[in-house]
């Protein structure tokens, strides 16, 4: 479990270096429960994200790597299921992506079922943020200025441009990551499962994020519907 806690470091560096280690690795039968428990105690964790990362990376690394049977003989799928929407919310943008992630995975693995269960929570959390006050209220723009307020302390030498543009995304991140979120589960299910799915409402949210005010939203939308018209094979023959 060494090379799991290396997950959870504060530096990129490190978890980076643990993923790629964990993923070189052959993970024996006789060590499945182990793992699992460890990232069911590090998930429970909800006051350090990065223990909180740690456990949907290494879940996903799992799921590509060991077979379904094995993992299913803990229930493991279902557990992470129920977890993922103390994760797919929480304040970390980098947690709500390593989530995006993990659906991603478990949709592929479980197919439109899987996808369809997703579905709701993910269009909630992208209409609410849709259809919110283009002006921001005064909460969402004093946390935004908290977020800046802390970058700035923590990288005094930003230039004003970067500065401008950290500005102009905080207030948007959740709306970007349920984007993503939606672009892993649609990448995940691949092409041939995603035409069963009839959903009208994914096409008009899409539509809507495409002509977002804001720069990151929009190019999220436009690899959203980039997958979903590769998916409807309605990318053309290239001639």
């Amino acid at each position: 479990l060494e090379l799991a806690e290396l997950l959870c470091a504060p530096k990129k560096l490190d978890r980076d270096r643990g993923e790629m280690a964990l993923r070189e690795r052959d993970f024996e039968v006789n060590e499945i429960k182990d793992l699992i428990d460890w990232i069911m105690e590090k998930s429970e964790n909800l006051h350090e994200w990065e223990d909180i990362y740690g456990a949907c990376t290494f879940a996903r690394i799992l799921l590509e790597k060991v077979p379904t049977s094995l993992l299913d003989a803990h229930n493991f799928r279902e557990v992470l299921i129920d977890k993922l929407p103390e994760m797919d919310s929480h304040y970390e943008y980098r947690v709500r992506i390593a989530a995006g992630e993990l659906m991603g995975v478990l949709c592929n693995l479980g197919g439109v079922q899987i996808f369809e269960r997703f579905l709701p929570r993910i269009k909630e959390g992208i209409e609410d943020n849709l259809n919110r006050d283009p002006l921001n209220p005064a909460k969402e723009q004093e946390e935004a200025q908290k977020e800046l307020d802390l970058v700035m302390d923590t990288n005094p030498n930003l230039s004003k441009s970067s500065l401008t543009l950290f500005h102009d995304t905080a207030g948007w991140k959740n709306l970007e990551t349920w984007m993503k979120c939606l672009h892993f589960c649609v990448c995940g299910l691949g092409s041939e499962r995603f035409k069963m799915c009839c959903d009208p409402d994914i096409l008009a949210i899409v539509f809507k994020a495409v002509s977002h005010t804001n720069r990151f939203v929009r190019e999220t939308g436009y690899d959203v519907l980039g997958t979903i018209i590769q998916n409807q094979g309605c990318e053309g023959s290239g001639e």
